[in-house]
């Protein structure tokens, strides 16, 4: 199971990049994929936001389980 969401332009450099969660990608708990896109719409590279290590803190289960963007930070 896994949510794709639009984040706008978070590299700034004219492509709209993308959020991917993959819910319970490792050891039970998921982790967030940014897809860095050109203008083009070509994905350049992919950043992993992984869930917390270690001691697994509460609510970390659901990681990545959806994503939403959130408009300009």
């Amino acid at each position: 199971m896994c949510a794709i969401a639009a984040v706008g332009d978070v590299d700034c450099d004219g492509g709209v990049d993308l959020a991917v969660g993959a819910w319970r990608r490792a050891r039970q708990a998921g982790s967030v994929f940014v897809l860095l896109r050109d203008a083009m719409g070509v994905v350049f590279a992919a950043v992993e936001v992984a869930a917390p290590t270690g001691v697994t803190p509460t609510g970390s289960l659901g990681f990545g389980k959806s994503v939403a963007g959130v408009g300009d930070m």
